[in-house]
């Protein structure tokens, strides 16, 4: 009598092991920008297996800032001393550095045993200034919430902001998430 690939204890370990191992995918690829000014963005998760992955012109390919609330790893502790402090309500975060005035695209995936989720946005972040996006799994749905920090008289304001995806066009037909569009032909816009 053989047992499911699932429910073997070695294949768990296995996997284990090799979530371990990979360590690119628990502390990131992602290098925090160097600007004295460079903004600041806190990625806060109350899902599992949760990524944040950091796309540029530069970068068509993508890069990882961590992985968090995975049962097998401790989280990622990227921090860069943000003013405003997380929410009480905060299940794992990590922070990192962005370069002020550039195009960025921020893409945000988690899985767990029934679902697959994610979100990709825009930011062009403004120097000096702090954001937080919050990502979580309500219900069947999956929602992305980006707000602008700041401090007014004392006290932490959260101000919403709008989320636009509009790709990276310097990376078209670079990487596997930017294809390469087609050109216009009669036959296409007939399609279209």
């Amino acid at each position: 009598m053989s047992l499911s690939l699932l429910h073997s204890p070695r294949a768990f370990i296995a996997l284990a092991l090799v979530t371990l191992l990979s360590g690119c995918s628990v502390h990131g690829t992602y290098p925090d920008a160097a600007e004295p000014d460079a903004a600041k963005l806190r990625f806060i998760s109350n899902t599992t297996n949760s990524t944040l992955f950091v796309y540029d012109a530069q970068h068509c390919m993508g890069e990882t800032t961590g992985i968090l609330n995975n049962m097998f790893l401790v989280d990622t502790k990227r921090r860069v001393d943000m003013l405003v402090p997380p929410p009480p309500t905060a299940r794992g975060l990590l922070e990192i550095k962005l370069a002020p005035g550039k195009d960025t695209m921020l893409m945000i995936n988690t899985n767990g045993s029934s679902y697959v989720c994610g979100k990709a946005f825009n930011l062009t972040p403004k120097a000096g200034e702090e954001y937080e996006v919050t990502f979580e799994l309500q219900g069947r749905q999956c929602s992305t919430l980006l707000q602008r920090l700041t401090r007014l008289d004392g006290k932490d304001v959260r101000i919403p902001q709008p989320l636009f995806e509009t790709g990276m066009p310097s990376c078209e037909g670079k990487g596997p998430i930017f294809g390469k569009l087609l050109p216009d032909t009669p036959q296409r816009m007939v399609l279209i």
